[in-house]
């Protein structure tokens, strides 16, 4: 594990603009092809979403607004507070 750590930072260190997580990927994916797998497509980059399919404000925890805030969001999903 550490010889593959280092590995990520000679990447991370030679290509800059390269995340951790494609680094990820296409490890995963070239070890699976060298094990006679099949080709995985791969591209760089990575789309978490759209602004269009973002949550509303207010449903989400919000740590800025203080523990009643956090304790508001938590019990609407079921959670209670510990006595």
């Amino acid at each position: 594990m550490v010889i593959y750590g280092l590995l990520v930072e000679f990447a991370r260190f030679r290509f800059v603009l390269v995340s951790y997580d494609n680094v990820s990927t296409i490890n995963y994916g070239s070890s699976l092809q060298e094990m006679d797998g099949p080709p995985i497509p791969w591209r760089p980059g990575r789309i978490d979403g759209f602004a269009a399919q973002t949550t509303p404000d207010g449903r989400l925890p919000d740590a800025s607004k203080g523990a009643d805030h956090l304790r508001t969001i938590f019990y609407r999903m079921g959670y209670v507070s510990p006595q």
